[in-house]
C-alpha cells in the first residue's frame, strides 16, 4: 500500500516537473508537447496500481481447514488455513455479507485452526503449525495481540495433528487435539490461570475431533478414529463413556460441531468420498438419526456455527480448496441453497 502510494505522489512530481521544464521552453514547443507529456507521465505511474487493484488476474486461495464461531451481534469469525498454510479470518454477518479477508501474515505455516469465546466480546483464535506447536491470538473487539506460543505439559502421545476448542462457561476455554499417534488429549484454561497439563481422554486411533458446549457446564466430545467411526461422550460432573455413533456414509475422515439455541447441538461429518452427514440434538430428547446432506462438491473439511439463534451455518471446503456455505432458515424451517464464497486476494485486509 506504502509503495502504490509513493507511485502516484512521483506521477503528481513528475506532472508536474513536466510543467515546470514546459515553462523554459519556447511556446511552440510548449503548445505541442506539454498536456501529452503530462498524461504520459501520470499514465506511468499510477498503471501499476490500476493493474493491482482491477485489472491483475484474480489469485484465488485454496483452503485446506476450516473453523468458526458465533461471536454475538449477528456475527461469527471464521478462520481458515490455505493449501500453502497461510492463515485467513473474516467475519460473516446474518445477511452473509463477509468482511474483507484477513491474512495473518504473522502466524506461521500452519495445518489447523480452532476458535473460542471465552467471554462476551473476546474471540481467542487457535493455530497449529507443521511441527504441532499451537499458537493462540486474542481478539478482544477490534483489538488483536500478538501470536503467542501455548505451552501444555504432559504430552507424551507425539506430535498434534488436530485441534478444537470449546468454552462451557465465561473465563473457560478448553482445547482438544488428536496427535500422530492416534492418542486424543484434552487441557484446560481459566482466566487468571495457566493450562492445566493434556490429560489422555482414553480413545485410541484418533484422526479427528470437535467439541461443542450446548449449555454451561456441559462439554460434548467427538472424535473420528483411523475405521472412519465417529465416537462421542460428554461431560457434566464427569465424563461419561464413549460411545460408538458408526457413520452416516463413507468413512468419515472430518467432524464438526456447533451450538444453535441453550440446550441444542449439532454434529458434521465429512466422508472420505467427498460426502455429508450431521444429526442434532436437543436437551431431554435423544439424538436424531444420521442425515444426509446434498453437496455441490466433494469436500474435505466442515465447520457449523450460527450467526443468530434462527440462523444455522454450514461452511465446507471442497478437494479443489473452494469455499462454500449453507444456511438454516429457522423462519423457514428449511436449509437454503449452497453458496460459494470466494476467497480472493484482492479481498484481503
Amino acid at each position: 500500500m506504502r509503495r502504490d502510494i509513493l507511485l502516484v505522489l512521483l506521477g503528481l512530481l513528475g506532472a508536474a516537473g513536466v510543467n515546470l521544464l514546459a515553462s523554459l521552453a519556447d511556446k511552440e514547443t510548449v503548445h505541442k508537447w506539454r498536456w501529452p507529456l503530462t498524461v504520459i507521465v501520470l499514465l506511468a505511474s499510477i498503471a501499476p496500481v490500476i493493474w493491482k487493484y482491477r485489472l491483475r488476474p484474480k489469485q484465488v486461495y485454496n483452503l485446506q481447514k476450516i473453523a468458526a464461531v458465533h461471536v454475538g451481534d449477528g456475527e461469527m469469525d471464521v478462520l481458515a488455513v490455505t493449501d500453502a498454510g497461510a492463515v485467513l479470518s473474516s467475519t460473516c454477518s446474518e445477511k452473509n455479507t463477509w468482511s474483507p479477508w484477513r491474512a495473518h501474515a504473522e502466524a506461521r505455516p500452519s495445518w489447523d485452526v480452532a476458535a473460542v469465546v471465552p467471554r462476551q466480546g473476546v474471540v481467542e483464535y487457535f493455530v497449529l503449525d507443521h511441527d504441532g506447536t499451537i499458537r493462540m491470538q486474542t481478539r478482544n473487539r477490534m483489538h488483536r495481540s500478538t501470536w503467542q506460543v501455548v505451552n501444555i505439559s504432559g504430552n507424551n502421545g507425539g506430535r498434534i495433528l488436530r485441534i478444537a476448542a470449546a468454552s462451557h462457561e465465561p473465563g473457560h476455554r478448553e482445547l482438544f487435539v488428536v496427535t500422530d499417534a492416534g492418542r486424543t488429549l484434552h487441557a484446560w484454561k481459566l482466566d487468571g490461570q495457566g493450562w492445566a497439563r493434556w490429560h489422555d481422554s482414553g480413545l485410541a486411533g484418533g484422526r479427528d475431533v470437535a467439541v461443542c458446549s450446548p449449555k454451561d457446564g456441559l462439554l460434548e466430545h467427538f472424535v473420528v478414529d483411523i475405521d472412519g467411526a465417529v465416537w462421542h461422550r460428554w461431560f457434566l460432573d464427569g465424563w461419561s463413556d464413549w460411545e460408538n455413533w458408526g457413520r452416516p456414509g463413507s468413512p468419515a475422515c472430518a467432524v464438526s460441531s456447533f451450538r444453535k439455541l441453550t440446550d441444542y447441538q449439532e454434529v458434521f461429518v465429512v466422508g472420505s468420498s467427498g460426502d455429508l452427514g450431521h444429526r442434532h440434538h436437543k436437551g431431554g430428547l435423544d439424538w436424531s438419526d444420521w442425515l444426509v446432506m446434498d453437496i455441490p462438491a466433494d469436500f474435505v473439511d466442515v465447520a457449523g456455527s450460527t450467526t443468530s439463534p434462527n440462523s444455522l451455518r454450514c461452511l465446507a471446503v471442497d478437494r479443489k480448496g473452494a469455499l462454500w456455505l449453507r444456511s438454516y432458515d429457522g423462519n423457514m424451517n428449511q436449509w437454503l441453497d449452497w453458496q460459494r464464497v470466494p476467497v480472493r486476494q484482492q479481498h484481503l485486509a
